[in-house]
């Protein structure tokens, strides 16, 4: 854990030293000021709203970022965390749901065991552990993959001498930290690395992050799609109401009562 713990600082040292890679001069031979690389990073998520003053629309034209595109941008980021957690919590109440306590005829304790490893399997173990933990892996990696742009992007806020830009960087780069954590945690609970955990099953969880890291983006294209932001939070709330009441009002139509006998 300290060797791994050493090369994660030694990389992000580097990273803003721009040791590995120099990403400015990449970009172009001159050096990109500090309102280039603000507009042209996160411009597809609510994130620029936080360290911008005008933000392009999708018409072209530039518009002044108001208090509900700020309050926007940090609402879908705490948003976006909670649901991280919340994802983490349903692999550790999945593992609790599958245990059970039995009472064992040869030993006196009371034991807790999955219900899988009560099933005879003709499935060699060795090979099942192994698919396990090379599907949690590639689940693991593929979500890595997805959080590395904001990762990057935050690294570069903060060498930005912007109060603005360095805030949007901690919160970002909190929200990935968050990401990460949630996706081990929920595959690893899950799992405990024990046979009988499906393969399926570990990616759901990490494509349920997944989801969740789109959240920023999916909120910025509607929002590129309306003059009045305001717009978007009542539309979700009349959205969702109505469809409320129609799910309510048709579910006892599929619903058939139960009667039981005396």
């Amino acid at each position: 854990q300290v060797f791994f713990l050493t090369c994660f600082l030694y990389l992000l040292l580097s990273l803003r030293k721009g040791s590995i890679v120099d990403l400015e001069s990449a970009i172009s031979t001159s050096q990109p000021d500090d309102t280039q690389n603000k507009s042209e990073l996160f411009e597809d998520s609510t994130h620029i709203f936080i360290y911008t003053d005008t933000f392009k629309h999708s018409d072209g034209t530039y518009h002044p970022v108001g208090f509900i595109h700020r309050l926007y941008a940090y609402m879908i980021i705490f948003f976006q965390c909670f649901l991280y957690l919340g994802v983490a919590l349903l692999g550790i109440q999945e593992n609790n749901n599958d245990s059970a306590p039995i009472v064992t005829n040869d030993c006196p304790n009371t034991g807790t065991v999955k219900l899988e490893s009560l099933t005879c399997s003709n499935k060699n173990y060795h090979v099942e552990f192994l698919a396990t933990s090379i599907s949690i892996l590639i689940a693991i990696f593929t979500l890595t993959f997805y959080i590395l742009p904001d990762i990057m992007g935050s690294i570069i806020l903060m060498k930005i001498p912007d109060k603005s830009a360095k805030i949007a960087a901690v919160l970002i780069l909190i929200g990935a930290m968050t990401a990460t954590f949630s996706a081990w945690s929920f595959v690893s609970t899950l799992s405990n690395f024990n046979v009988g955990t499906s393969a399926v099953e570990v990616f759901l969880g990490c494509v349920g992050i997944v989801f969740i890291h789109d959240l920023d983006e999916k909120l910025r294209s509607a929002l590129n799609r309306v003059n009045n932001p305001l717009m978007i939070f009542l539309l979700v709330i009349v959205w969702n109401v109505v469809f409320y009441f129609n799910a309510i009002a048709i579910a006892p139509i599929f619903t058939e009562p139960i009667f039981t006998e005396q």
